[in-house]
């Protein structure tokens, strides 16, 4: 199996409308290659796929390394929503709690504030023995 094969039954397999990490991409691809002697060529090659991929309509471009699967709509194709991809790269890993909204966005969405906010505030939870690597305390 080639990795234009790996990528794209990894693309065919993604729901639709959900934020595609090239960075994903490329683990995933890492992860079931059999040759990993040139995975940097086979990088750069999943990145011309993309753009291929993308001229061809199968894709859509987001921002730069953010794809998506679109749904058609009756007004043409519908784009990705930002909370999506917001809480996908910064608030969840796999079912894991990575973060969360603060400031004005947290006392909208709890109803203390009737006006919204144009900007995101997010906090990182970093679990502290990670970050110190696992030294005593003292």
């Amino acid at each position: 199996m080639t990795y234009n094969d790996i990528v794209l039954n990894y693309i065919n397999d993604y729901p639709f409308d959900e934020p595609i990490f090239v960075e994903d991409i490329k683990k995933y691809v890492k992860d079931n290659i059999g040759d990993k002697i040139h995975l940097n060529k086979v990088f750069k090659n999943i990145n011309v796929l993309l753009n291929r991929l993308t001229k061809k309509k199968k894709i859509y471009l987001y921002i730069r390394g953010i794809y998506y699967k679109p749904t058609t709509g009756i007004f043409g194709v519908r784009g990705l929503d930002t909370d999506k991809v917001i809480c996908k790269k910064y608030l969840e890993d796999n079912g894991n709690v990575k973060g969360y909204f603060s400031g004005a966005v947290l006392f909208n969405a709890l109803g203390y504030f009737n006006q919204s906010s144009f900007s995101y505030n997010l906090s990182a939870i970093i679990c502290i023995s990670a970050a110190l690597g696992d030294l005593p305390l003292q």
